[in-house]
């Protein structure tokens, strides 16, 4: 668990800054300097407010937390040299020259995903910092993804994991990537990025072309309420802030499928991403533990509408399930389904 330290709310900054890029000033009444990162560590020395130090580009892997005020303020140990003797500062006791909250936010990324990390986030937008034809979207869109996925990835196997307060601030996360939402969902050990499709609509209608307009129009359709991805799609019931119920039965299943038929035939450079949407509506409605809000007719009048519709989205193996799925609706305690929850039964 990240050390807390409790320190007065006097996080003002020096008047002046030095030409030296890497001059770092610090910032607090008062700052001390470790022998290694960490505020249990030997102390080296007392730092005042407006002590230049020079960076010397190591970050801890861990950010201890400061209460400021009623906030609670995370930043890593960053490592200096102050006139001849080097040591590690807390980084919210220091500023930057140019840009000190684009300095914090590199630290704090080098600290959770390493300078590879940092190197992938800062290419990208130098990169893409256009996105002016449909083709170059699909390039960007994609590495986007992959970094986001792979930084969440990374924070979900951190050390740290089981030991995260729900009170912790994460919140710099929301200037990680551009187009992302920081949400921390309840229960959850860490927080997520979730993509914001209005964003990136806007971004598509800017760009030539319109392939990148369909994907953009179909994700809307697919989470009509915010356009913010989320684990409740168009075609479930939202129980609860981690649970849902599908809505098959509802028509939405079937709607979306055509979509997506609609969108592979007119907009073919996202196939992954039909794939992936598609395979999100077969998972609810052939998954083994999936429980079901409307009633057994219901149900098995919509997957009929499918069979008869038969989207091209779909493959054999996708119809077979259905066509197996069917006669299961016909006595669903038979089989372990729960269906009609809506009334409670």
């Amino acid at each position: 668990m990240p050390l807390r330290l409790f320190l007065p709310l006097l996080l003002l900054f020096a008047c002046t800054e030095p030409d030296n890029p890497d001059a770092l000033t610090v910032s607090m009444p008062v700052a001390t300097l470790h022998s290694q990162a960490g505020a249990q560590q030997p102390v080296l020395k007392k730092l005042e407010k407006g002590a230049i130090l020079t960076d010397l580009g190591q970050v801890s892997s861990f950010e201890s937390a400061v209460m400021l005020g009623d906030s609670l303020y995370q930043a890593p140990w960053v490592k200096v040299r102050y006139k001849e003797q080097e040591g590690w500062i807390w980084g919210g006791a220091l500023r930057a020259p140019g840009n000190a909250a684009e300095w914090l936010l590199q630290k704090q990324t080098i600290c959770y995903f390493g300078s590879a990390g940092d190197t992938q986030r800062r290419r990208w937008l130098e990169r893409y910092a256009q996105l002016p034809d449909e083709a170059t979207f699909d390039l960007g869109w994609h590495e986007i993804l992959a970094l986001r996925d792979n930084m969440m990835r990374q924070l979900d196997q951190r050390p740290q994991h089981g030991d995260i307060r729900q009170d912790d601030n994460y919140a710099w996360m929301q200037a990680l990537l551009p187009g992302f939402v920081y949400q921390f969902p309840e229960g959850a050990a860490y927080p997520y990025l979730n993509a914001d499709y209005q964003y990136w609509y806007k971004i598509a209608q800017a760009s030539k072309g319109p392939q990148d307009d369909t994907l953009l129009q179909l994700y809307l359709r697919c989470f009509p309420q915010d356009g913010i991805e989320s684990n409740f799609p168009c075609w479930v019931f939202q129980l609860s802030a981690t649970n849902s119920v599908s809505l098959l039965g509802s028509g939405k299943h079937l709607e979306i499928l055509q979509a997506i038929t609609a969108a592979e035939q007119s907009a073919p450079l996202f196939q992954s991403e039909y794939k992936a949407l598609k395979n999100q509506v077969m998972d609810d409605i052939l998954g083994k533990n999936r429980s079901y809000w409307l009633e057994n007719e219901k149900i098995t009048k919509e997957l009929q509408a499918i069979l008869r519709a038969q989207p091209a989205c779909l493959d054999g193996y996708d119809l077979q399930g259905i066509e197996k799925r069917i006669p299961m609706f016909e006595n669903p305690k038979a089989f372990g389904i729960k269906t009609n929850l809506r009334t409670g039964e």
